[in-house]
């Protein structure tokens, strides 16, 4: 069995751009033998508010920006504003990490 595995992080919000946490895990499986492939992830249900980035690209593949949006994965809220100016108190920052890395 081999496997391929994909861990997506976000980055917490109001916080500085470095300061990541977990947010998904994918993994795809092949059996060499008899060439089966299967697919599974798993979300981090952290209740912590994330920045996820993904890049924009045009027709041709080229990456022309950079889309970001708000996530709070436990909550199911996916599509608050992101606002660039907004920051975090330092006693917040901590409490989002220690809920991120949970």
């Amino acid at each position: 069995m081999i496997a391929f595995i994909d861990l997506e992080f976000g980055s917490i919000y109001g916080s500085w751009q470095r300061d990541y946490v977990p947010s998904e895990l994918g993994v795809v499986m092949l059996d060499p033998r008899t060439g089966r492939i299967a697919f599974a992830s798993e979300r981090f249900y952290s209740d912590i508010d994330l920045v996820l980035r993904k890049n924009i690209t045009d027709a041709q593949g080229n990456v022309v920006g950079v889309s970001e949006r708000v996530a709070n994965i436990k909550q199911g809220m996916f599509d608050k504003a992101f606002d660039r100016s907004f920051r975090l108190r330092p006693k917040q920052k901590w409490e989002a990490r220690r809920a991120g890395y949970k």
